[in-house]
């Protein structure tokens, strides 16, 4: 609970700030003003997710995970034009912005005149921030190296680069989503919020909003990779012809780490009847932005289950979630298959073993 009158002020504030920001989307997604799709996460649950991701990739990421989030924290400020004030005073007024914006999105503070980070979140994901929040006021493009002073404390080293300071593309479009309608904004952000030195908290556990797009570039990079497929993933997932190997590749990569994180969290999963589903999106998955059900319907007597999913950004991520909520529930391996319906997805999960 928070300490005083004072620090209850400051949460609601900080909570009616993100409300008047962001919204609710009919495709299960959390909207800005200018249509940018966001996720809210749970900080520890991202940084098991980044754990795992890592690991059952077998390649170092770090750096990756830095780019993108500077590459889509870039395209994010050019499109608000954020730091585009004028001369009067400008550098205390872009530092005050900068401020507010981190505050807002509970990444922590970027004291960007000494170069330090103060903030729950991994190295390379603020760091990334950081490094476009810099290179924007300062107009230059930067190389950065990071080091951890602790666990809430960042001290980072910029390096003048001789690139041009050319803006960041859109986040690049995938399978999932190419054809996705622009949704509509359905309500308000629902959150049990309050505000904690650098960052802050949703019922009580350190969260923070991210942005679609830099998990989308993420996706890019991780198709880049060359990971191989293993042997055992044949029998367990199943896409439409037309999807290229290297895209299941890192679709599945996505969907197993969140797998892992969801195994190694404590979060109740119960699975009564097909009408449990609804019940755990409405509880886990939607109010945080990573998706929507539009049908659900039973596929045979042990669980299996057919969902009907409209194109979102965050489509991986959801179906990482389903699967993840449906062996966790059962207590048995899946096998998936996803096939495109017109404009809408079809996600079957059953399981791997055929029981009489």
């Amino acid at each position: 609970m928070p300490s005083s009158n004072n620090s209850i002020t400051e949460s609601e504030n900080l909570y009616s700030n993100l409300k008047l920001e962001f919204h609710s989307a009919s495709d299960g997604s959390i909207r800005d003003k200018t249509n940018q799709s966001w996720m809210v996460w749970n900080v520890n649950d991202f940084q098991r997710w980044w754990n795992s991701l890592e690991t059952l990739a077998d390649v170092p990421l770090g750096r990756k995970l830095m780019n993108c989030s500077a590459d889509q924290e870039e395209f994010l400020l050019v499109e608000r034009s954020l730091f585009d004030v004028g001369w009067l005073m400008r550098k205390k007024r872009q530092k005050d912005i900068l401020n507010q914006r981190w505050k807002l999105l509970g990444w922590g503070e970027f004291d960007i005149s000494n170069s330090r980070i103060s903030s729950s979140l991994l190295a390379p994901l603020c760091g990334g921030f950081a490094l476009a929040a810099n290179e924007k006021i300062t107009s230059l493009r930067k190389r950065i190296q990071w080091r951890q002073l602790s666990n809430h404390h960042i001290q980072l080293e910029f390096e003048q680069s001789h690139n041009t300071l050319d803006t960041s593309p859109p986040p690049p479009h995938f399978f999932w989503n190419i054809d996705a309608i622009t949704p509509t904004l359905e309500g308000d952000l629902e959150l049990d919020l309050e505000q904690l030195d650098f960052g802050w908290t949703h019922a009580g556990e350190r969260s923070c909003l991210l942005p679609s797009g830099l998990f989308t570039r993420l996706f890019e990079s991780l198709s880049f990779q060359g990971i191989l497929p293993k042997p055992e993933w044949s029998d367990k997932w199943t896409f439409p012809d037309n999807i290229s190997s290297s895209h299941c590749v890192s679709f599945i990569l996505i969907a197993l780490s969140v797998d892992q994180m969801v195994s190694l969290s404590e979060r109740p999963v119960y699975i009564q009847d097909v009408h449990s589903w609804q019940l755990l999106s409405d509880a886990y998955l939607q109010p945080f932005g990573f998706g929507k059900l539009n049908l659900c319907s039973s596929l045979d007597k042990n669980g299996g289950v057919e969902f009907e999913i409209p194109p979102s950004p965050h489509f991986p991520f959801l179906v990482g979630f389903l699967v993840a909520y449906w062996q966790r529930g059962y207590g048995r391996m899946a096998k998936v298959s996803l096939s495109k319906l017109g404009h809408v997805w079809k996600v079957q999960i059953r399981s791997l073993l055929s029981y009489a």
